[in-house]
């Protein structure tokens, strides 16, 4: 369910048997009631329907606190990932640094060729954590955009 798609709108369906109730129900219909075969007064259906009315307005309330919820948590994940993904981007201009130095200082024999092998494994490490970072972040703004109702490309 989407913030677009969360709308209250109850019409009670009163039906005669149980098995219309779960019909109803997986058909999409949640404001089924059942009377069983038994007759009803119109004060007893006014109760029923207001009864109803009010477990509607629970459910519906329920789920768009559920909703605000996932949103909000999907939002910070994205305001997360998006810090992540920018200390990655400095990491990996750091450990690139360096490795132009290390090499530097292989050319000029203070430093070892393993030294310099050491460093190119920590610029590729850093590299795979900012792809991660990336990709993550990509992935919660979808999901936050798929939340709102958005286009996935906003």
């Amino acid at each position: 369910m989407t913030l677009r798609e969360l709308t209250y709108n109850y019409k009670p369906i009163r039906t005669e048997g149980n098995l219309d109730v779960v019909s109803l129900h997986q058909a999409g219909f949640d404001s089924a009631v059942a009377s069983l075969g038994t007759s009803l007064t119109e004060e007893q259906a006014a109760l029923i329907t207001r009864y109803a009315e009010q477990l509607a307005y629970t459910q519906w309330e329920a789920r768009r606190q559920d909703v605000i919820q996932e949103v909000d948590a999907t939002y910070w994940l994205v305001v997360s990932l998006s810090k992540r993904e920018e200390l990655a981007g400095d990491f990996v201009e750091l450990v690139q640094n360096l490795e132009n130095d290390v090499r530097k200082m292989a050319d000029a024999g203070i430093a070892t060729r393993a030294d310099e092998l050491a460093v190119r494994v920590k610029v590729n490490e850093a590299k795979m954590a900012l792809t991660q970072a990336s990709n993550g972040l990509n992935m919660s703004r979808m999901l936050l955009c798929q939340l709102c109702g958005l286009p996935s490309d906003t």
